[in-house]
């Protein structure tokens, strides 16, 4: 209601760098808009990508929101002790987050790298310590170490933000609000599912000791989280493997079907919004 506006001219408070920046740095879409081409866009790997990676953030994030706390009560922590190390993961995430920001618009921007491989990096970097830590949680007893790994792994995936999650824009500007709806969904679907899974496994865990002593000390609920984790690896590294392998930071063919030139309005974009612009002009001019 107070900082937010249609357009960055009807905003009460921006300054004029700031509007020369926005208009600078967004695409331009066209208001007659043509119908959502579902076929290709199902068909396209770069997008199943992106599902992809959204379900296995949705797995690991929503899981590790609603049970982490129970899960840190298995090494017999205080309520203090619980409360602190089910935070610092979610901390660390949100200062990487800012940070893969930062990073992809250098090596973007400074031609370093191609848009793909940036969003590649980051994504596999964000996804793969969050795998191999996840991994490692599902054979470890310590409960020190399992705090240090769930922090480390949960921190650096939000240097992922610079991957799949600003990818949308990069692939189908004038269709991001239909990309970021389906992907979202593959996100809560996956959300429902992981802590019910980890719950089930709970329920039954006398059945997943196969044969191990419990070290003292320790619940017996840590067998159910070793096969929660192990799942949630592979989860992540599909999701990691799939997007390093298929993803593009490119205009998708079949996003490129609008013509129209008549009213625009304008869409806040990544670092990558000035190629996207650019791709869509070049096709208007052909």
């Amino acid at each position: 209601m107070v900082f937010s506006s249609d357009t960055p001219d009807n905003h009460p408070y921006i300054s004029e760098q700031e509007m020369m920046c926005l208009k600078n740095e967004t695409v331009q879409l066209s208001a007659d808009w043509k119908s959502t081409p579902w076929a290709s866009m199902l068909r396209s790997k770069p997008f199943i990508a992106l599902c992809l990676c959204s379900f296995a953030k949705g797995w690991v994030f929503d899981l590790l929101l609603a049970e982490a706390p129970t899960f840190l009560n298995a090494f017999n922590l205080t309520v203090e002790e619980i409360g602190l190390f089910s935070a610092l993961p979610f901390a660390l995430r949100l200062a990487l987050s800012y940070l893969s920001a930062i990073i992809g618009d250098y090596f973007i921007n400074r031609n370093i790298l191609s848009q793909t491989t940036a969003r590649k990096l980051l994504n596999t970097i964000g996804f793969g310590t969050e795998a191999a830590c996840l991994f490692s949680m599902g054979f470890i007893y310590s409960g020190s170490a399992c705090v240090i790994l769930l922090t480390i792994g949960s921190g650096t995936a939000g240097l992922y933000v610079s991957g799949w999650q600003t990818n949308h824009l990069d692939l189908a500007p004038q269709y991001v609000g239909i990309l970021v709806a389906v992907t979202q969904s593959m996100s809560n679907l996956a959300g429902i599912i992981g802590p019910l899974l980890a719950t089930y496994f709970i329920s039954i865990r006398g059945k997943l000791t196969f044969g191990r002593e419990i070290p003292p000390n320790i619940s017996e609920d840590i067998y159910a989280w070793h096969m929660t984790f192990l799942i949630s690896a592979l989860i992540d590294a599909t999701g990691c493997a799939f997007y390093a392998t298929f993803a593009s930071g490119e205009l998708q063919p079949w996003a490129t079907e609008e013509e129209n030139t008549e009213e625009l309005s304008p869409v806040a974009s990544t670092s990558g919004a000035k190629s996207s612009y650019n791709a869509i002009n070049q096709n208007k001019i052909r």
